[in-house]
């Protein structure tokens, strides 16, 4: 599980057992929303395969898919999910390539760390 907490203090958690983002408000602590994934595991575009880093902009949240070997960006409010690294082929040592991301994160530059 990974845990992400935004300028308004919610709370993000990576719940890759069940394959899926839940968002906790301040406001409400005895149920989380799903923001990304729960559709079960698979490497389409609506779904996840044990998540891990997840990282929160104003508009969207970034998704270290481990056992996808992506990278996904996922848009409050959409259905499905882009990939923007990685891809869901066999993973490698090639630049394009992941095996099992972990974490994500981005410099004040908007460069992206994987």
């Amino acid at each position: 599980y990974e845990l992400f907490v935004d300028d308004q203090y919610n709370i993000y958690i990576s719940e890759s057992s069940n394959n899926r983002i839940t968002k906790w408000s301040r406001s409400n602590s005895t149920a989380g929303t799903l923001v990304a994934g729960g559709n079960g595991a698979g490497n389409t575009a609506d779904k996840l395969a044990n998540p891990w880093g997840i990282y929160v902009t104003n508009q969207s949240i970034y998704i270290a898919d481990r056992d996808n070997h992506r990278i996904q960006k996922w848009d409050f409010g959409a259905s499905l999910a882009s990939t923007v690294a990685g891809s869901t082929s066999d993973p490698g040592p090639w630049s394009y390539q992941f095996n099992n991301p972990v974490a994500i994160t981005f410099d004040p530059s908007g460069y992206m760390y994987i």
